[in-house]
């Protein structure tokens, strides 16, 4: 970054007051006013180390040091406007990779939304198997039986008759509790084991 400073203005130093070294390199001419040689070859000396004590100011030194200065400071604001460029350069990196970060998180949030829709989805579905599943234990297909579509029903002691059943008994008694379904379609077993599951 480039800024203006006094370093850019035209400026005029000016010498100090004459001190006593200058009045003594003038004052040689000075009781020569009627001579016309006052400026010529023989006061050349006392013109050169008036002149000499005039270079000798201390302002151009003190000009120089501010100049430095200056310079000094403009390095330093340099140097400070390179922290600065840096600083927002990181500044927008940091945005840029927290634009990221939201992206991924809303692409996060939107997969577990899709997730917890999907696991609600099979709650659902595990229950209707749940609840299937104990339909087709309560009417199970004896593999046994030389009817094809006598179906029982799975009685209080839990436990599986496998006996062979004759085409003969559409209602047998035995340890697991009635046999249903005898000569019925599985959809007609079905609703027979759903409506003895529900007390009907």
């Amino acid at each position: 970054m480039t800024r203006p400073t006094v370093l850019d203005m035209d400026l005029v130093v000016v010498p100090r007051e004459a001190d006593a070294t200058m009045w003594t390199a003038a004052a040689v001419p000075l009781g020569r006013w009627r001579d016309e040689t006052f400026f010529g070859s023989k006061n050349d000396a006392a013109v050169l180390s008036y002149r000499a004590a005039l270079s000798a100011s201390p302002y151009p030194t003190a000009w120089d040091d501010v100049r430095k200065y200056v310079e000094g400071l403009e390095e330093e604001l340099a140097s400070a406007d390179a922290v600065i460029a840096a600083q927002q350069k990181d500044f927008a990196s940091n945005n840029i990779r927290n634009a990221e970060n939201a992206h991924r998180a809303e692409a996060a949030e939107a997969r577990i939304a899709e997730l917890e829709k999907r696991l609600a989805d099979a709650e659902r579905l595990s229950e209707g198997m749940e609840a299937a599943s104990k339909l087709t234990f309560a009417a199970q297909h004896n593999p046994n039986c030389p009817s094809p579509w006598l179906v029982r029903l799975v009685g209080p002691s839990g436990r599986i008759d496998l006996k062979p059943y004759g085409n003969g008994f559409p209602r047998v008694k035995h340890e697991t509790e009635d046999v249903l379904g005898f000569g019925k379609t599985f959809g007609e077993a079905f609703r027979a084991a759903r409506a003895y599951m529900e007390g009907k």
